[in-house]
């Protein structure tokens, strides 16, 4: 609204100016806009996600040229809502420039083709994440590679790409440099904490990127799922996960213990899925070999040494 009347003329009649609010309240309605910065749009998008999340982030990102960030969803509903806030943005002036992928996973990739194909831009993303995601996923449309510090001039916003690997192997972070807003994908969650695949995830890697991104000189966090955080939210994730990391190292000892066991002491008191604590403890376990702290023998995991 406060838009609509900076732009009215100073001379304009009354019922001028009605109309113009009116037509921006239609707009809103049809179409909501949720700018968490300058040039940010945040577009929430159900998807086939892991519970507690129901909904992938989408984004809009960037000055008169603009990126759509992680489409996420295979529901056509939801790809018609995210196409009507592309094109609220290029009616007020805006040109989309690509589509750009956080990482593989299918709930940020969903609607990628769908979405490049309709609006006749490439997919852009890490290599790792080309390589990972099957000729299926993106047929049909150009591709190209983001490697770690380029760069995307979006005519009055630039948006550096920060390679953080640990959820998955070609993971990025996205820094809006000028609306100071780093799109972080999954490496933070607002509604839960981000699965470490054991196979396909690295937990010392995360646990870096996790450090990486918090030195970023940037005010807000728009992560894969859930509210926009404070950049501080990147730390605290961090601190988390070495506090399992310890809890997981104490339940260790000089024999083989089974995951299961280290599992459920390194979660004690805590009401959480026995399968995501099973997974995530054989994460920490692998970082901890890793650093030649714990070891696998006998079907179970003991302190090496």
């Amino acid at each position: 609204m406060l838009r609509a009347l900076a732009a009215v003329a100073p001379e304009a009649a009354p019922p001028d100016i009605a109309a113009r609010l009116e037509d921006v309240n239609r707009r809103e309605q049809e179409c909501p806009r949720i700018e968490v910065a300058p040039g940010v749009w945040l577009v929430p998008l159900a998807t086939e996600t892991l519970p507690p999340a129901t909904h992938t982030n989408a984004a809009l990102v960037g000055g008169r040229r603009f990126v759509v960030v992680d489409p996420g969803s295979r529901d056509a509903a939801e790809l018609e809502h995210l196409l009507c806030l592309v094109e609220r943005r290029v009616a007020e002036g805006g040109e989309v420039h690509a589509v750009v992928l956080t990482h593989h996973h299918g709930d940020h990739v969903g609607g990628a083709a769908a979405a490049a194909a309709r609006l006749a831009v490439p997919v852009l993303a890490h290599p790792r994440t080309v390589d990972l995601l099957r000729d299926e996923a993106l047929r049909g449309v150009a591709r190209g590679a983001l490697d770690d510090g380029a760069r995307l001039d979006l005519d009055g916003e630039t948006l550096r790409v920060v390679h953080t690997p640990g959820h998955a192997p070609g993971h990025v972070a996205l820094v809006a440099e000028r609306a100071r807003v780093a799109i972080v994908g999954d490496l933070v969650s607002g509604v839960s904490s981000i699965v470490i695949p054991p196979d396909t995830g690295d937990m010392g890697a995360f646990l870096d990127s996790l450090a990486r991104v918090a030195r970023e000189p940037v005010g807000l966090v728009l992560p894969g799922h859930g509210p926009p955080l404070a950049p501080e939210a990147l730390e605290t994730a961090r601190e988390h996960r070495l506090a399992r990391e310890r809890a997981v190292l104490d339940a260790l000892g000089a024999e083989p213990r089974p995951l299961e066991e280290i599992a459920r002491a390194a979660y004690r008191g805590e009401r959480v899925h026995e399968r995501f604590a099973a997974v995530q403890t054989l994460a920490h376990l692998r970082h901890l070999a890793a650093r030649g702290r714990a070891r696998e023998r006998d079907g179970g995991w003991q302190l090496a040494g």
